[in-house]
Parts: C-alpha cells; structure tokens; sequence
C-alpha cells in the first residue's frame, strides 16, 4: 500500500514539472578594467590596461573593443571575442611625451556588444610632463650613456680583432740587428728559437731582380728584431681565419683605430679573415658598405701591414706567362688586383680565394675589384691588418 502511494506521489510530482514553467536564462555580461596606474608622469610613457570578464556565457563570440577618448582604437576590434568567465584583455596605452606635449589625459575604455545590447567600462588616466630642466638632465644622462655603449663596442672591437700571425724559426744561430739593411747589431738568438714573422726587406739586384736580405722577427718578449733572411724557417701553414667578423666588430674596428680618408671610402684588407671591407663616411663616423673575400701575400712574401693610400690605377700587370687584370697600387709593387691568368690561353691560372698564397699583392674575384675600380675614388686610404 505505501509502495503504491509513493509511486502516485512521484507521478504527481513529475507532473508539476511539466506544468510550471522553467526560469529563462538571463545573460549576466560584466567588465571590469583595471590600469598600472591612473597618474602617468614623464619620462615613465605606457600604462597596462587590462579587463577582466565576468559573465555566464560560456563560448559564444561577440565584438569588443578598446577605445580612447569614445573612439576606436585601430587595430583593437576584436569581431571573434568569446564571451567566458575570466576572459581578460589587455592594450598597453604608449604616451608620446616630449618636451612640447601638453594632452592633460586619455580616456581608455573597453565596450562589449551582445544581444543588442553593450556593456562598457572606463578608467580616465591623467599624464604630467616634466619640466626643461629635467628634460635637458635626462637627455645629457642618455648622451654619456649611449657615449659609454660606444666606447665599450670599440674596444671590444679592439680587442676581438686580430691580424695574421705567421710563425718562422732560427735555423742556425745568428746575430740580430735593429736596423733591415743589417748594419746595426743588437744581440743574437740561437737555433730553434720561434717568432712571429712580421716583415721582410729585400733589395734589387744588379741583374734587376730581387732579393731578400732580412726579415722581421717579433720575439715572445713582444721585442722585434732584424735578422739575416737565410737564417728564417717560415713555416707553410695557413694560419687565416675560417669565419671573419661581425659587421658591428668590422665597423666599431675601424671607427676605433681612427682611420682618415681623402675620400669618403675606407677599405680595410684583413689579413686573418682574408677579406677586404669598404666602409663608406669619415674618419670615426665609417659604415661597412661591401665586403669581399680576397687571397692576400702567402707566408713568406706577405702583404705589408700598414696604412697607405691607393694612388695608380692601370688595366693591367704583364708577367711574362701570365697576368692580372684591374690593378689598384696601394703599396709601391703591392696592389688590389683579379687572380692570375695564363698568357698564353687566358685561362685562369690560379682559382684559390680566401688563404694567403699570392706574391703579395691582394687577388680578388673579377667583379669584385671591377666594383673597386669603377667606384674607389683615389687616394683613399687602404688599411691592411
């Protein structure tokens, strides 16, 4: 009998579901917009704006916007918002503060449109300029600072940079000399002691060719020293650079050292990185304009170290069974020039780029010391380090 009873109470009870009406849904869609800070004052010039949603929608896309001052703000229409509890969005407000700007502040709001209807919030941030004098404090403060960025790049520059260092041993005991020509001596070094060669000097002989008479020896000391060329082992290796310098290394390098120009063109031939860079500008004020790869002097006729001016200009050195083209004199006999051809066919009699093997002139590729000739005005200067 209760058992009965209970069913016909549920029965009951079920039906009254079916009779009365369910509630509606009623969408609740509320924004809430925080700032960093409601009081912007120079030099600080960007406030983090940042709305959080509260609502119960749950996926359902919408448009939103920010907006400054009533209006839009480009590029912050968002037509696929998503209407989710927790949803934040965030506009980061830049104020272009200068010693001019006089805009008391800016409005930022948030709008969100649904159902035919749109909910909003605003926060008003208020902007306060400096004064001249802070203006021209903080000005001086970003002068020495941006003047210590450079000195410090420089000398990383200086430090980083390095030329070739080719090594040559004593191969007997000798007598060393202050002088090239071998007339002043200074001391003497036994066999086997090592060096960095540093130079030679050689002397035309009465048939009209050369000879060498000395070479420059820099010794562990950090001492240089001239000792009788027959009494050098240079050695064969190739000690040039597989990867060269950064642009910024080159460019800091240059402007470093100091280097001057006749010209408003600059060109560095490395001896390590095997490369000759074109810097365009003036003395500490040089921008790397072309970089190219080269084949410099091979360790026993080395191209000379040193600062000189390109001065001559001819189409081409004959050598009897081969010659160069396009040759740039920088250096007494030491020039800028293509690689070797052959005489007799014009085929080309040497290919190698990027280690040093030439007689110490500066080969480079055709088009590369065609650039050179058509637009290197003369008497620019040529560094080789």
């Amino acid at each position: 009998m209760m058992k009965k009873r209970m069913l016909s109470l549920m029965g009951v009870f079920a039906l009254l579901l079916l009779i009365v009406p369910q509630a509606a849904f009623v969408p609740v869609v509320n924004i809430t917009l925080d700032v960093s800070t409601k009081h912007l004052k120079a030099p600080e010039n960007q406030v983090v704006c940042t709305v959080t949603l509260d609502t119960n929608y749950d996926g359902r896309t919408t448009i939103a916007m920010w907006t400054k001052n009533g209006e839009p703000i480009p590029n912050y229409t968002n037509n696929n918002f998503v209407l989710e509890n927790g949803r934040t969005s965030t506009y980061k407000l830049n104020v272009p503060f200068t010693r001019d700007f006089a805009e008391p502040g800016a409005r930022i709001g948030f709008i969100i449109f649904y159902d035919n209807e749109q909910v909003s919030a605003e926060q008003y941030i208020t902007f306060e300029n400096i004064t001249a004098a802070e203006y021209d404090r903080l000005e001086e403060e970003a002068r020495l600072k941006a003047e210590e960025e450079k000195a410090r790049k420089r000398q990383e520059a200086l430090d980083t940079v390095k030329t070739i260092e080719v090594t040559a041993t004593i191969n007997a005991g000798t007598s060393v000399y202050s002088n090239m020509t071998l007339t002043s001596k200074s001391g003497s070094l036994s066999k086997g002691t090592a060096g960095v060669y540093v130079n030679y000097y050689q002397k035309t002989t009465s048939s009209g060719g050369k000879q060498k008479v000395s070479g420059k020896l820099r010794l562990s000391n950090g001492n240089t020293v001239w000792v009788p060329y027959n009494k050098l082992s240079i050695s064969t290796a190739n000690f040039s650079a597989t990867e060269g310098y950064s642009e910024e290394i080159r460019t800091n390098f240059v402007n470093a050292k100091g280097y001057a120009s006749d010209t408003g063109y600059l060109v560095w031939i490395n001896l390590k990185t095997q490369t000759v860079s074109v810097f365009t500008g003036q003395k500490e004020n040089w921008v790397l304009d072309k970089t190219y790869t080269c084949a410099t002097g091979r360790n026993t006729n080395p191209t000379i170290a040193g600062v000189f001016k390109y001065h001559t200009k001819v189409a081409k050195w004959d050598f009897g069974s081969y010659y160069v083209n396009t040759v740039l004199i920088f250096n007494g006999g030491h020039a800028m020039h293509t690689r070797t051809y052959t005489k007799k066919t014009g085929a080309l009699l040497d290919a190698t780029m990027g280690r040093p093997v030439s007689s110490g002139c500066v080969r480079m590729l055709d088009n590369d010391v065609k650039w050179l000739s058509d637009n290197l005005p003369l008497y620019s200067t040529v560094v080789v380090f």
